[in-house]
């Protein structure tokens, strides 16, 4: 049975999730909105309908994506912001970095469990966790990520089975620059 089947139960007794609030792990959160800070509740993605059409979408499973690095989120939305590097030759863009403040009772999904059930393809190499219940998420900042589209890219083989062709996945090589 796959993990979305399960949803619709009772998601807390169906999966391991991780106990953020004993969790060591920092994870973050970039969005082009500077004005989110606030408790946050689950939903499917933000710019999923940028996307280009692919043979693995997303799931529609409400969520926060996070990630241990700022390097790993925007390779994370990379196939839905692309165009702006990749068609309009954009030299940077602007994110406002989030972070969850974790009260310890909130549901997190593991990569592992995202790849397990085959719900986000490239959770191997974002480490994407997602959040399950409401979060206060906080500004913590603003970053500048250059357009490195002239160095390789990275590629991968989704939910990291070789069986599955290999894909281009986002510029292997991310310069982050943090701004005041």
């Amino acid at each position: 049975m796959r993990l979305f089947e399960l949803w619709n139960n009772d998601p807390s007794k169906q999966y391991p999730t991780v106990p953020p609030g004993k969790s060591p792990i920092p994870l973050y959160h970039i969005s082009f909105n500077g004005q989110l800070q606030g408790v946050w509740t689950p939903q499917n993605p933000a710019g999923t309908e940028l996307a280009r059409p692919g043979a693995y979408p997303e799931p529609e499973l409400p969520r926060i994506s996070v990630a241990p690095t700022l390097a790993q989120c925007f390779q994370a939305i990379y196939p839905n912001i692309s165009q702006f590097f990749e068609e309009q030759n954009l030299p940077a863009l602007d994110f406002h970095v989030y972070r969850p403040m974790f009260k310890g009772h909130e549901r997190v999904l593991t990569p592992a469990v995202l790849l397990r059930y085959d719900l986000v393809h490239d959770a191997h190499m974002t480490d994407e966790y997602c959040i399950l219940d409401p979060v206060f998420m906080a500004h913590v900042g603003q970053i500048r990520i250059q357009n490195t589209n002239d160095l390789p890219f990275l590629s991968y083989h989704p939910f990291n089975n070789p069986d599955n062709p290999e894909k281009g996945f986002a510029p292997g090589h991310i310069k982050v620059k943090k701004l005041p």
